[in-house]
């Protein structure tokens, strides 16, 4: 028993002086903060007025700045007569013209308007269509349609707005004859 106790009693010895021991090697100190003032300090100057400075005799408070020289600097300037414009070549129409369409419609609905024509031109391979709500500005078409069947139905408009349609005949990809404007 006597065995037991001596051994109990050395690892608690143990036990404090490791800690003693770590306590020394990891000691810290806190720092201390300086004391915070009670009361505020007073200002010098009455709140939100500006000092006015005061001048000295002698001198003029409304100085006149005094004029001083820029330096420019010259460049280079490249002649215009020197611009060489590309060279433009529009499509040439090297078969025979087709004749210009004409073509009935019919507003088939308040959004839908249906395009009619009825021809035989050999000089013709394919139409197109343009349409748009001013006369002058077609913002709206279709390219390539074939000859049968001899309808187009525009749909989506605006409810019963007018529109303005145009019908190109083409023979190949450049030479177009084109149809009147017109307003179903």
């Amino acid at each position: 028993m006597k065995k037991i106790l001596f051994s109990f009693i050395s690892g608690v010895i143990l036990v404090l002086a490791f800690f003693w021991l770590v306590s020394k090697v990891f000691a810290f100190s806190i720092p201390t903060l300086p004391p915070v003032p009670t009361t505020p300090p007073v200002p010098t100057t009455p709140c939100c007025v500006p000092a006015v400075p005061t001048i000295p005799d002698g001198i003029d408070p409304t100085p006149t700045p005094t004029p001083t020289a820029t330096p420019t600097v010259e460049t280079k300037r490249e002649s215009v007569s020197s611009y060489t414009p590309p060279n433009y070549t529009p499509s040439v129409c090297t078969v025979a013209i087709p004749a210009k369409p004409y073509f009935t419609y019919s507003r088939i609905s308040p959004t839908e308007v249906r395009i009619m024509w009825s021809f035989n031109d050999e000089n013709t391979t394919h139409l197109s269509l343009n349409w748009g709500y001013d006369k002058d500005t077609l913002n709206y078409g279709q390219l390539n349609i074939p000859l049968k069947p001899q309808e187009f139905t525009i749909g989506a408009l605006e409810a019963n707005k007018i529109i303005w349609v145009e019908m190109g005949r083409w023979n190949g990809d450049s030479c177009i004859s084109r149809s009147e404007r017109l307003d179903p």
